[in-house]
């Protein structure tokens, strides 16, 4: 129960507790260990402290954890936990499963209301509801959730919906809809979530957005796209009900304009506007899609390349053929005589790599697998590129053997059962379960080590890449073959047009043809020249970062020249002055101005703040090391004293009896 539970804790079992590195002030590793120490592969996120490296006083102090934790069992427990956090001034953090790259889900000092797993279930106990079953309401009557649902969803030409609840789990999603469903109905359908199934399925996941390259985010719009109605509680305490009830058709094939949302107008906010910042999701409901075909696992196959390859070709040749195999990715279908459908859905999650010399897979659903191999054979083999290649002096043997590089290496019914595979081989996924992904291992990066801190994820604009196909896939094989690779999220596709006008997703995410990490800051700088080079650069900042995987250092731009980089050696004082805010980059000046002054609206007490959130502020840091600590209103939002926390757990606990 709060710091002084986790001080005994750490006193009496320090061989035995693991501590997340994000449950130090913003995610640094504790003073007295200022050097990452050296582990297996295997060891999980949560770092194992032995007897010989206990923490010191000087590290319990950079603790940022909650006072009190709830597990809500019912609304009416988050209800009254909000208003008498109201009433004391306490602040408020909410998490689901805790995936957080920047410790969102946690704050210093706060009631941390833990949704999984004690919130209701829906998915799993059978909630996914075929629209054709549902009667319309009546001019009447209120609508309810399921009507609510169904009629956005039928307007989009959808069959069903899933209802899944705050708590859960896209583990728990997928095997609703993939597994219990699937497996005994005749109408087989098909739900777009992450690739982790350790991920909230109504949780942080998709108050950033929702990236869905694993289960068709090219086809079907990105995860707040997919969001048909919600209910949340909000600052208020009040529980909420909202989703479209009016909308204009359009004429481009995308999803219909909302122009009335009834229940309470946050829809534009809750999709896309960061998780922990208006209040607490309960309940979402998903349209579902009608079963796109079998999932095809595209793979480069590197045994085809000649066992001597490595030494028979030269680095100016790897080079041209890099950019060959990068311009492949980036042409527009029609330059392939790909059809738009065999080009939307074949779609990758940061698991294809752009180098030909590194492993890699693409999702493919349906016949876009087979139809990308073929393409693929096609391209490589047209009499100018083999020419071209003889010309960059590449071995004969290695030009023969590249029609047989992309394969198809597995076709499976769904993501899920690929997931579910390799849970089965993990010994920390339990019995029956999907996997995370990445697996539980110590990946530095997500403890934002400096040297990735402004690059995670940058937005290359459609664009910018249809413009000039050949030229950017020059700059990005220079950039890629030094650095062994650079894996990649696909965007474009539907993406664009998915877009119902009510959703915080910044254009520059919308719009854009990928998203890449990239930690070298002289590429960087020159992805920027092309991006902002001709942008009024007094204007508004159209975005940059992905809000799903930003980390807690991330800036954008200098503010007054786009194209150059934050420098990382600046005191953070200095970089806050000069550079492009960390909201700002992930949503855009535009986007930010709006969803700040809803926040304002909704939240003006500040009761929802952090890390990486709207409202959440940085104060500057003297030390030269970047990073941004929680905002001082954020820090004095603490549960007042042992009395009033006393009196919060015995009425919580009350609640909940009552509730049984």
């Amino acid at each position: 129960m709060g710091r002084p539970s986790c001080r005994s804790q750490l006193a009496r079992y320090a061989d035995r507790l693991g501590c997340e590195r994000c449950a130090f002030e913003n995610c640094k590793w504790p003073p007295s260990k200022n050097t990452w120490p050296s582990f297996p592969s295997t060891t999980s996120l949560f770092v194992i402290f032995d007897d010989k490296t206990d923490l010191t006083e000087q590290d319990l102090s950079t603790l940022s954890i909650p006072a009190m934790v709830l597990q809500p069992n019912h609304a009416s427990d988050i209800v009254q936990a909000i208003q008498f956090c109201q009433q004391n001034d306490i602040g408020v953090t909410v998490k689901v499963a805790g995936h957080s790259y920047f410790g969102a889900s946690s704050a210093n000092r706060t009631l941390l209301i833990k949704m999984n797993p004690s919130y209701p279930k829906y998915a799993i106990g059978g909630s996914l509801t075929e629209c054709s079953t549902v009667t319309p309401a009546s001019s009447s009557e209120i609508p309810s959730a399921n009507h609510m649902a169904c009629a956005l969803a039928s307007a989009r030409g959808k069959n069903a919906v899933l209802r899944v609840g705050g708590g859960e789990l896209i583990d728990e999603a997928y095997r609703a809809v993939s597994f219990e469903w699937n497996s005994q109905s005749e109408n087989l359908y098909h739900l777009v979530g992450g690739g982790a199934g350790t991920v909230s399925a109504a949780g942080g996941w998709l108050a950033s957005g929702g990236l869905s390259g694993t289960t068709g985010m090219r086809m079907y719009g990105v995860g707040v796209d997919q969001v048909v109605a919600m209910e949340i509680v909000l600052p208020d305490g009040q529980h909420v009900r909202f989703g479209p009830t009016e909308w204009d058709d359009v004429q481009d094939g995308g999803y219909p304009k909302t122009t009335v949302v009834t229940g309470y107008y946050l829809r534009f906010a809750a999709r896309g506007g960061g998780g922990g910042s208006y209040g607490v999701v309960t309940s979402v409901h998903y349209q579902v899609h009608n079963y796109p075909g079998s999932l095809t696992l595209v793979a480069p196959d590197l045994s085809s390349y000649p066992e001597n390859a490595a030494e028979t070709i030269t680095p100016e040749a790897a080079y041209f053929f890099t950019t060959k195999y990068i311009e492949f990715f980036l042409r527009s279908p029609e330059s392939l005589n790909v059809t738009q459908e065999n080009s939307r859905a074949c779609n990758f999650a940061q698991t294809f790599n752009l180098s030909p010399f590194a492993d890699g897979i693409l999702f493919c659903y349906g016949t876009s697998g087979q139809n990308i191999v073929d393409k693929w054979q096609e391209y490589i083999g047209d009499p100018a590129v083999v020419e071209e290649m003889r010309l960059q002096s590449i071995p004969e043997d290695f030009i023969g053997a590249l029609p047989l590089l992309l394969v198809q290496a597995r076709v499976v019914d769904n993501y899920a059962l690929i997931a579910l595979e390799i849970g089965a081989e993990n010994p920390g996924v339990p019995e029956g379960r999907l996997a995370d992904s990445p697996l539980a291992d110590l990946v530095p990066v997500l403890a934002a080590f400096p040297s990735m801190s402004d690059s995670t994820h940058t937005h290359f604009p459609l664009d910018a890449i249809t413009s000039d196909p050949v030229g950017m896939s020059q700059l990005l094989a220079a950039d890629v073959l030094p650095s062994g690779g650079r894996t990649v999220y696909a965007m474009g596709g539907f993406i664009p047009f998915a877009d119902d006008g009510e959703n915080a997703i910044s254009p520059a995410r919308r719009n854009a043809a990928f998203l890449m990490g990239v930690p070298d800051e002289n590429f960087r700088n020159q992805y920027y020249s092309i991006f902002y080079g001709g942008l009024d650069m007094t204007g508004d900042f159209p975005g940059s970062s992905c809000h799903n995987h930003a980390l807690i250092y991330e800036m954008g731009p200098l503010k007054d020249d786009w194209t150059s980089t934050c420098p990382l050696d600046w005191p953070q004082s200095k970089r806050d002055e000069k550079c492009i805010s960390q909201n700002e980059a992930s949503w855009g000046t535009a986007m930010l101005s709006r969803l700040e002054k809803f926040k304002a609206i909704i939240d003006p007490n500040e009761l929802f703040i952090c890390a990486a959130g709207v409202g959440y502020t940085s104060k500057s840091d003297p030390s030269s090391n970047p990073g941004p600590s929680p905002s001082s209103s954020s820090e004095s939002r603490m549960l007042p004293n042992p009395i009033s926390a006393l009196v919060f757990f015995l009425c919580s606990f009350i609640v909940s009896l009552m509730n049984y």
